[in-house]
């Protein structure tokens, strides 16, 4: 054969092995990082407290390379996914040692503290580029109740993850405002109060109960009025909707801040980087899911109160401007103030009258 020939057939076989060289390697990181991210994401029994996982320590930690390097340095992050079963032995020690699972997140952020306080003031010559994220992670709590800060729970950690947790507004109210199936008193019940001697007791029933009715007319009137500033300053004004958007964009923030933080590869060279990555890429799956769900929220509620106000529900309307006032009417709770005390008087009025009646048994 010519030697040319032979040269040509031998370079091929080379490259060949290779690529083939290269496929493997890709195949088997690609396997150590989907075995390292189910490992992360594994609760772990902790005793009286809420199962936990890594990915839980991590993101109650702030989901920070300032988190990275204490977890490291406590030696809770994993080299190898293999090295699950002993951490799952570890975790729970480490937080029984604490007292519970919030005394240990309350230690390691207090030590986070005061390191990123150290690189500070050591200069960017040392500064970690999580020091230019925002100070506060802190969103909206569920239900509107404004910028109350709240924690993701680690035995919320399902709901969160799979985008079932409500954001800053709730699609449907927590329990209907319409009493009448509560407070109603048929009338075969009067009849027979009549018939057997026993009108004065049905005929007090009945009147009690008329009273409790008019209440809660008047609380749906409340609420319907509560209507008017909602349509005048919020529906009709997109850069008062704009502020509902800011749950969502915060959490897209706090994505794109992990991005950053896991594109700059900081910790390619450390033996935990598979494990840092896994986490990273969780977190920021996290993020981007508590975006998505926070503007459906906000474009459902709306879209919710906008049918039943156009409808025959106008008080339901009401309930759920009321309790999503504080989102709604943000920097200028002024303009809804009367409607609200209304709103709430009512509602008082009307608590007074149904625990008396359940008190005298007429409810």
């Amino acid at each position: 054969m010519d030697p040319i020939t032979i040269a040509l057939i031998a370079t091929g076989a080379l490259a060949g092995t290779g690529g083939v060289a290269a496929w493997w390697a890709r195949r088997n990181a690609r396997l150590r990082h989907e075995a390292m991210r189910l490992a992360v994401e594994t609760s772990i029994p902790c005793g009286s407290d809420a199962p936990v996982s890594l990915l839980d320590l991590f993101w109650d930690l702030g989901a920070s390379d300032f988190a990275l390097e204490m977890l490291a340095h406590g030696q809770l992050l994993l080299d190898e996914p293999a090295q699950l079963s002993a951490l799952m032995r570890e975790l729970p020690s480490r937080i029984a040692e604490a007292g519970s699972y919030r005394a240990l997140v309350d230690e390691l952020l207090e030590a986070i503290s005061v390191y990123s306080q150290e690189h500070r003031g050591a200069g960017n010559r040392r500064a970690i580029p999580a020091l230019a994220a925002p100070g506060v992670k802190a969103l909206p709590a569920a239900g509107g109740s404004g910028g109350t800060p709240i924690r993701l729970a680690s035995r919320d950690w399902e709901g969160w993850r799979t985008g079932q947790t409500r954001g800053a507004l709730v699609a449907e109210p927590v329990a209907a405002t319409d009493l009448e199936n509560a407070l109603s008193t048929g009338v075969g019940s009067l009849l027979s109060g009549l018939f057997e001697g026993n009108f004065g007791q049905e005929f007090k029933r009945w009147n009690a109960q008329r009273e409790a009715k008019r209440l809660r007319d008047e609380l749906d009137r409340a609420l319907e009025d509560l209507l008017r500033p909602y349509l005048e300053h919020v529906a009709s004004d997109a850069r008062a909707q704009q502020f509902l958007r800011d749950a969502s964009h915060r959490w897209t923030a706090e994505m794109n801040r992990i991005e950053v933080l896991r594109g700059a590869g900081a910790y390619r060279d450390r033996s935990w980087a598979t494990c840092a990555d896994a986490l990273l890429e969780a977190s920021s799956g996290l993020a981007s899911n508590m975006a998505a769900s926070a503007e459906r929220n906000v474009t459902e509620t709306l879209a919710r109160i906008d049918e039943l106000a156009a409808g025959e529900r106008k008080a339901m309307a009401g309930y759920l401007v009321y309790v999503n006032r504080h989102a709604l009417f943000v920097g200028r709770m002024s303009v809804c103030e009367d409607e609200v005390v209304a709103v709430e008087r009512a509602s008082a009025a009307l608590r007074v009258q149904l625990l008396q009646l359940e008190r005298k048994g007429l409810a």
